[in-house]
């Protein structure tokens, strides 16, 4: 349901996230975007840093593969778009301040 592009592109600094939800319908794809394009675009921390990269993008997509289920179980499938910036600026403040 959730694919996180190779290891290999992402270390180019590029991901993509495929969701396609098998009961809900098809969702559209988040396109191939670099790491940095993504991270200028929402203000969030830019790194050159390539396997900083290649972490963060296996992060996105598994907290978005999690946070997908639970919205399913709890709220249905129509839910999924309410994965948002706040939560991706929220995840990078935690990389910041780990407590």
């Amino acid at each position: 349901m959730f694919n996180c592009t190779s290891k290999e592109y992402v270390a180019k600094g590029h991901y993509r996230v495929d969701i396609d939800a098998k009961q809900g319908g098809y969702f559209p794809r988040v396109d191939f975007m670099s790491v940095g394009t993504f991270k200028r675009r929402f203000n969030l921390p830019d790194s050159q840093d390539v396997q900083r990269n290649v972490l963060e993008g296996e992060l996105l997509a598994r907290k978005l593969a999690l946070w997908h289920e639970g919205q399913a179980e709890t709220q249905g499938v129509s839910k999924l778009k309410l994965f948002t910036v706040d939560d991706l600026k929220a995840h990078y403040r935690h990389l910041l301040n780990p407590k």
